[in-house]
């Protein structure tokens, strides 16, 4: 039934296989609409190496309803993705490490998440977190340390 709502365009699924109408827009107005451009630049900022969700709160000054609905908004709309353990990645920052992945293994057949590691000059927390979340996208296969770029991805 699903399906074909959205094939017809009643529905469409949106991030966190939620479902919407086609018109509606996660939005926020006021205050909550504020803490949106700061928050969202934490994270920006972090690049590979984010700050978990609360240093983030904290750091806008954000807390309870009003930093939640920032944190989901930003979430819903696609900007922030969620990796392993919970961790939280501005997107721009997620496209990067893709494209540098899918060049590295090209290049040379396979990837070795420590070289991914040191290639994204970041923690081994971080890089795990961000090829565990390209293996659920479907872009990598995982196999002991090395990750093979899926057939179809490429």
């Amino acid at each position: 039934i699903l399906s074909e709502l959205e094939q017809s365009k009643v529905v469409r699924q949106e991030t966190g296989n939620r479902l919407a109408l086609p018109a509606h827009k996660p939005t926020l107005a006021g205050k909550d609409a504020e803490a949106v451009g700061p928050l969202e630049a934490k994270f920006r900022d972090g690049g590979f190496s984010p700050p978990s969700a609360e240093e983030a709160l904290a750091a806008c000054k954000l807390s309870g309803k009003e930093g939640q609905a920032a944190l989901t908004l930003l979430i819903q709309k696609g900007i922030l993705l969620r990796a392993a353990e919970g961790l939280l990645f501005h997107r721009d920052p997620v496209n990067r490490a893709r494209e540098m992945l899918v060049a590295a293994a090209e290049a040379q057949g396979q990837v070795e998440s420590g070289k991914f590691r040191d290639q994204l000059k970041t923690s081994r927390k971080y890089a795990i977190a961000l090829l565990e979340l390209f293996d659920t996208q479907g872009l990598t296969k995982r196999v002991g340390n090395q990750r093979f770029l899926r057939k179809f991805s490429r």
